[in-house]
């Protein structure tokens, strides 16, 4: 077993899939009796990890959307603070024991962590919620066409291309950042271990030189099975779960929801809140929700949509309306979208497109008996695609340990 395990993440505070795992994983295996402690970008905040007796060792820097520009531009490249931090902890603490599992670096942390980590890159975990670690822009999507990317990562049609979702300076920004990471962490070299979060990550991983054998599927947890199904054909309103950003198509919901003159629940914040507001002034927004909260808003929805502009990996959203019968209406490019079609419990569609969007939205509103199919397939479709919280506790010590060679 790991003398103690280090959970690397830009934040303690979830606000997105990758930060909530880091949280929910440093939880659950101090919980089991593990010594475990939290590196994170953030002030460390978080009561919870503290009730769990986890040690919390805070970078405090600022999200390089929220820093001044001038020191956005250097940190994202190289935040100094946190490898200062980051190998001092590895000076005082690291055995031959220790297990470094990184959930997310791209927002604070920056790839001056992996300068830290060089030694030790033989137990280093990389969790790959999204593409960021081989992907400049993290996600295999061309941002300005709102396609899919299958371009190979850092070759030189990957870089001619203006993909970011902002702009080409600052898709080459997202370049000499990962060029930086690749000088201390070369992904088709370094001896660390991956750990994906759906199978059709693999074939990304595989082009992008990462050798098969370090590479392996992990699904993420979902909480127990709601003991009876959401009579989802009795209710009337459509969520959406997650952060108001572009790639998310939160503004495309409230489009969307406009035009079908449907009730639109959004559950979450972001820059993008006062376009949908204006986009749908009928539309609730309600911020963001702790668990038990969207577990009761989710109780009142109909159907739950996930219109994503990127090739979502997982998304945490959908597992949690299946799992209490709410069907799902996503788009045709995140990964899970096929797994929530061949369960019968939702359906997957161009969600960019509005019109279309919004017919399917009106049907939907009317249409009790296909509802209420999909709602009765949505429980068994959760228990496939999610583990419990103690078999993926398990499922990562079992990773550790045969990271170990025990």
């Amino acid at each position: 077993m790991p003398s103690r395990i280090l959970i690397i993440s830009d934040q303690s505070v979830a606000r997105g899939g990758a930060e909530a795992m880091a949280v929910a994983s440093a939880i659950a295996l101090a919980r089991a009796g593990n010594m475990v402690s939290f590196f994170c970008g953030d002030e460390g905040e978080s009561p919870a990890l503290r009730e769990a007796g986890v040690e919390v060792v805070a970078v405090c820097g600022a999200h390089v959307r929220q820093s001044p520009r001038a020191a956005a531009l250097f940190n994202g490249l190289y935040f100094a603070r946190s490898r200062r931090i980051l190998a001092g902890w590895i000076a005082a603490h690291d055995d031959s024991r220790v297990i470094y599992h990184v959930h997310s670096w791209s927002k604070i942390l920056s790839p001056s962590i992996f300068d830290a980590l060089t030694t030790v890159q033989h137990r280093v975990v990389i969790h790959a919620h999204d593409f960021f670690i081989i992907c400049p822009n993290g996600g295999f999507t061309n941002y300005q066409t709102h396609e899919g990317c299958d371009l190979a990562p850092m070759s030189g049609a990957c870089l001619r291309s203006n993909c970011d979702k902002r702009s080409y300076a600052e898709k080459l920004w997202r370049v000499g950042r990962q060029r930086i990471r690749a000088h201390y962490f070369d992904t088709a070299t370094a001896p660390a271990s991956y750990l994906l979060v759906h199978r059709g990550m693999l074939n990304f991983f595989l082009a992008a030189g990462v050798r098969p054998q370090r590479l392996q599927v992990l699904h993420n947890p979902v909480a127990a099975p709601a003991l009876a199904r959401t009579p989802a054909e009795r209710n009337d309103t459509i969520c959406f779960i997650g952060r108001l950003d572009p790639e998310k198509g939160a503004l495309d919901a409230a489009r969307a929801a406009r035009e079908a003159g449907v009730k639109l629940r959004i559950i979450g914040d972001g820059i993008e809140r006062a376009a949908i507001t204006m986009a749908n002034p009928n539309a609730e927004i309600t911020g963001w929700c702790t668990p038990d909260e969207v577990n009761t808003q989710l109780a009142t929805a109909r159907l739950l949509v996930v219109p994503s502009r990127w090739r979502e990996t997982f998304g945490m959203a959908v597992v949690e309306a299946l799992r209490m019968g709410i069907p799902v209406l996503i788009s045709d490019t995140a990964l899970i979208a096929r797994d929530v079609v061949e369960f019968h419990a939702g359906l997957a569609i161009d969600t960019k497109n509005i019109p279309l969007f919004a017919t399917v939205l009106s049907r939907l509103a009317s249409d009790d008996a296909a509802i209420k199919s999909m709602s009765e397939h949505a429980m068994q479709a959760a228990a496939s695609l999610a583990l419990r919280k103690d078999e993926w506790r398990d499922a990562l010590l079992a990773h550790y340990r045969a990271v170990l060679g025990e």
